[in-house]
């Protein structure tokens, strides 16, 4: 449940510059970005505050190529953020409830994300939205020697 006032929509192609100042990960050109939003097997949802300022997002994605290949229905929660100042209201929970659904109604069986494991915050979120960790990676690095 939302706060009174706030409301999820699909991001606009007009919203985009707002999007990419409230947007935390690393920096996505424009013309990417626009593309995103008209593909059909990636959706951006946003949170709007009741001034209609974006305020949380979350991006999610399908791959049916994947799945004629695997035959496993995985959707994947790409990234969500909430703005500092509205975390603690739901926002980033009401968010997966959304994706969650949105991920089902287009053929996902399993919904899967990928998150640091110093994360506690999303890790809390992720929990909340009833996901469970059903895997560690292993990373890999080498220091390369300048010639």
């Amino acid at each position: 449940q939302l706060p009174n006032g706030f409301e999820i929509e699909p991001l606009a192609a007009s919203e985009l510059e707002e999007y990419q100042t409230l947007y935390g990960f690393a920096a996505v050109l424009m013309e990417h970005q626009k593309a995103l939003i008209h593909h059909p097997q990636y959706q951006h949802f946003v949170v709007k505050n009741p001034e209609g300022k974006l305020v949380a997002y979350l991006e999610c994605s399908i791959t049916r190529e994947e799945w004629i290949r695997s035959r496993q229905y995985i959707g994947w929660i790409d990234y969500i953020e909430t703005h500092p100042d509205y975390q603690g209201k739901g926002l980033g929970l009401a968010l997966m409830q959304t994706a969650l659904q949105h991920l089902r109604a287009h053929g996902a069986t399993r919904a899967m994300l990928i998150t640091t494991n110093d994360n506690a915050a999303a890790q809390h979120l992720y929990h909340k939205a009833g996901m469970d960790i059903t895997a560690e990676e292993r990373v890999y690095g080498k220091t390369i020697d300048a010639e």
